[in-house]
């Protein structure tokens, strides 16, 4: 187990430094507008681009991994971010800052499929619940550092030494994961996974895009990467724009919403622990109405005296959603086998919502004239949508349990 756990928490780490890659635009936005002499949707590309790129690679992710190890492909998508960082710290302007986005994205497109399937690995199933429900922050950790870090970075390098400061931290990452990462040399121990396993590779990636739930589970993750995209996409410039504070104390303000992200992390892995698996599809809808309805607030507060305890909030709901999709991943799959396509399934979702949404988001404020009020149409649609998904998720789910449970009765 400490091997295991050390190989987990390099891994995790990892995961961390590519979110970093990702948000590093957010807190850096209002600076990137005023050098490059470009408006809100424009840098609001600069996220999608990212979200494009990953969505190329999503559903093949699984197939290559199978065939190539999450130890190589591991070490491929650092180096597509490395490349892509590089070239975006020396752009000149924003069309060359689009293309850096747009490799470092290949590399982010990649890194969620690469990490669980290490923890599989080496973890068996009923030891798999907090490592998996750890990596699911890797998100809300990179935004903490990166938000943080920038206001002490940009004052004196500008927003190019914030890339150069993500440049380091993979290269470290890169050594640490090609020097320490191993894959565990008996996969076949009861519960474990093994990516490589011949019997996995007679069942074809195509049954596993078959299964409704699997797409459902989709649906659900593009409308959490839709509001969530807003809001750490957004939420710096929005109090800038909104408020006419500097751009170091929203950012200061919106990482408050990452500790709130970590505390709903561990309540709802803690919940799922004490939930029956067949329950969890209920969980999902309350988690959908729950953070469905702070998505649609955050863009309405009026006032700042309230700011600290509601990014908390707005964190801690955010987080909702992410643990109990991995958590459903194996049940919403065809068999246990199409897992991998499930989570290219999952994937291609996450990517999807997070594409559309700094667009979107982007399009309705400007063509509006500045008010961001115009962010609730789209994110109420956004909504709408995700709870629809939530409820034949159930259905589906529940169905699968009847059938099972027929059959063990039958036998």
């Amino acid at each position: 187990m400490n091997k295991a756990w050390m190989m987990a928490i390099i891994a995790i780490l990892t995961g961390v430094v590519f979110a970093m890659v990702l948000f590093k635009v957010p807190p850096t936005m209002v600076v990137i507008m005023k050098d490059l002499n470009v408006g809100l949707t424009v840098t609001g590309l600069l996220m999608s681009m990212v979200a494009i790129s990953s969505i190329v690679l999503a559903l093949p992710g699984g197939a290559i991994m199978q065939k190539i190890g999450p130890k190589k492909l591991g070490l491929i998508t650092i180096v597509l971010a490395l490349f892509g960082n590089i070239i975006g710290a020396f752009a000149p302007n924003v069309t060359v800052l689009l293309i850096s986005r747009l490799i470092e994205g290949l590399g982010f497109g990649l890194i969620p499929l690469v990490v669980p399937a290490i923890i599989a690995a080496w973890f068996p199933a009923e030891k798999r619940g907090l490592p998996m429900a750890i990596w699911t922050l890797w998100v809300s950790i990179g935004m903490l550092i990166v938000f943080n870090a920038t206001n002490f970075i940009v004052p004196g390098y500008g927003w190019r030494g914030v890339w150069w400061f993500v440049t380091i931290l993979l290269i470290v990452s890169g050594f640490l994961f090609a020097t320490v990462i191993k894959l565990p040399e008996v996969a076949g121990r009861r519960g474990s996974t093994n990516i490589s396993d011949s019997s996995a590779e007679k069942v074809s990636l195509l049954e596993g895009f078959k299964a409704p739930a699997a797409w459902m589970l989709a649906i659900i993750f593009v409308v959490f990467s839709f509001g969530n995209g807003a809001f750490t996409g957004f939420y710096p410039t929005f109090l800038v724009q909104k408020f006419g504070i500097d751009m170091a104390t929203a950012n200061s303000y919106t990482s408050i919403a990452t500790t709130g992200m970590m505390v709903g992390g561990i309540i709802i892995g803690f919940l799922l622990n004490q939930v029956p698996n067949k329950f969890h599809s209920i969980v999902m809808i309350v988690c959908m109405a729950i953070t469905g309805f702070f998505f649609y607030v955050q863009f309405k507060i009026t006032s700042l005296e309230y700011i600290v305890p509601l990014m908390f909030i707005i964190g801690m709901a955010s987080q909702l959603i992410p643990p109990v999709v991995f958590t459903m991943a194996p049940e919403a799959s065809a068999r246990m086998e199409t897992i991998a396509a499930t989570m290219g399934i999952i994937s291609l979702g996450s990517n999807l919502g997070g594409m559309f949404s700094t667009f979107v988001v982007g399009i309705f404020v400007e063509r509006s004239g500045g008010d961001w009020g115009a962010a609730l149409t789209p994110l109420a649609v956004a909504v709408m949508i995700g709870l629809l998904a939530t409820i034949i998720l159930h259905f589906l789910t529940k169905k699968k349990y009847e059938r099972e449970t027929s059959h063990n009765l039958s036998m």
